[in-house]
C-alpha cells in the first residue's frame, strides 16, 4: 500500500467521522469526553508523521507516549 493509498484511508475514516457527529448528543457526556480525549491524542500523533513525512531524513517518529 502507497503512502497516499494510506493517507486516503484516514480521510475516509475522518469524513466518515464528520458524517456521524449529527448523532453526538445521543452518545453520555462521559464516552464523548473520552473520544475527544482519544482524538486529541491521535491528532497528536498524526502531526509527528506529517512532520516526518516532510523531513525525510529525520527518521521515524519517536513513539507515542505510552507506547514504548
Amino acid at each position: 500500500m502507497t503512502l497516499s493509498h494510506r493517507v486516503a484511508a484516514i480521510q475516509a475514516t475522518v469524513q466518515k467521522l464528520e458524517d456521524e457527529l449529527v448523532e453526538i448528543a445521543d452518545y453520555p457526556e462521559h464516552d464523548r469526553a473520552e473520544a475527544a480525549m482519544a482524538l486529541s491524542d491521535l491528532a497528536v500523533r498524526l502531526e509527528l508523521v506529517r512532520l516526518t513525512v516532510l523531513s525525510p531524513g529525520s527518521g521515524e517518529p519517536e513513539p507515542a507516549a505510552g507506547t514504548r
